[in-house]
């Protein structure tokens, strides 16, 4: 905020009247809302054609489920009754659904609309803020999309938590001066451009990720039916096995992970073009994969010995 104290940049024009909006809307969460205020002031001024859309890589997979299992869908009641404890019994069933079976994203879905705090449902003080939160993320929606037909791939329905990231270069053909016009980067008399990467995150468990074969293929056709929470967080955990984060490293499609393909030459050395916001989950994934390739150099040492 203190950045925008004497600026009238469009991004700091918003900011105030956000960080305004959410203090004069009080409450418990007014901290919170500030937060988000922040975050989009954040992204906008430093990263905010790193990553498209903003919203679906936001994608809030608890509140999903709170909006769609909570006590007003599913039935569940405090009352002692007979009648109560089958009601409960019915709202468990449907709750674990919901972990289990159900899909999270569902086919019907859109990010920052699906997964949206339902204000008529937080304490009556914190409805305001509430509001101003969801407005805030909402202001998404303006992104603009990146020009190509590399971009043209769904992004709702099942697919709400699916978004592109800017990772790495493509040559271009650009002179030297088409280079710079372009704000492109020169580097050893060539020129690059941002390359950008899908994240194509579907709820459900891939069998294929353990071992591609036909009882896996087979598996996934069978297991169709489990896409609820659960079973997609065991699928994020794959997507860090040793093969797959071989083939992100060596740019190669794989799995829920498809690059860009760059025209002028199959691979390309990955340039900091420039610090990102996934570079924490970048260089996450880059860690876990070294300690696995150690642990292995250390059992292969100690059976030499």
């Amino acid at each position: 905020m203190n950045e925008c104290k004497n600026k009238s940049t469009p991004e700091c024009v918003e900011l105030k009247k956000n960080v305004r909006d959410c203090r004069e809307a009080g409450g418990e969460t007014m901290f919170d809302c500030v937060s988000e205020a922040e975050q989009l002031y954040s992204r906008k001024s430093t990263s905010y054609d790193d990553v498209y859309p903003w919203r679906n890589f936001d994608w809030d997979y608890t509140r999903y489920i709170d909006n769609n299992y909570n006590a007003r869908k599913t039935g569940a009641t405090t009352d002692g009754s007979i009648a109560a404890l089958f009601q409960n019994t019915r709202a468990m069933v449907r709750l674990s659904k919901g972990f289990i079976t159900d899909p999270n994203p569902d086919g019907k879905s859109k990010a920052a609309v699906s997964d949206l705090i339902l204000c008529d449902r937080v304490p009556e003080n914190n409805r305001r803020s509430c509001a101003v939160m969801n407005r805030i993320r909402q202001s998404y929606f303006n992104q603009p999309k990146p020009t190509g037909n590399f971009f043209n791939k769904k992004i709702d329905g099942k697919n709400s938590s699916s978004y592109f990231y800017k990772w790495g270069t493509c040559r271009t053909l650009d002179n030297e001066a088409q280079c710079k016009q372009k704000k492109l980067e020169w580097i050893g008399g060539k020129c690059y451009r941002p390359r950008f990467h899908f994240i194509k995150n579907e709820p459900g468990f891939d069998y294929t990720k353990l071992s591609s074969n036909v009882f896996t293929r087979m598996a996934n056709k069978l297991g169709g039916a489990i896409q609820g929470n659960f079973p997609s967080a065991m699928n994020n955990i794959l997507s860090f096995n040793p093969i797959q984060l071989s083939k992100v490293y060596a740019q190669e499609p794989q799995g829920d992970y498809i690059p860009e393909k760059c025209p002028y030459e199959d691979k390309e050395h990955f340039f900091n073009y420039k610090p990102n916001v996934l570079n924490s989950r970048n260089s996450l994934g880059l860690l876990f994969f070294v300690l696995l390739c150690g642990f292995a150099i250390l059992m292969w040492i100690s059976r030499k010995k």
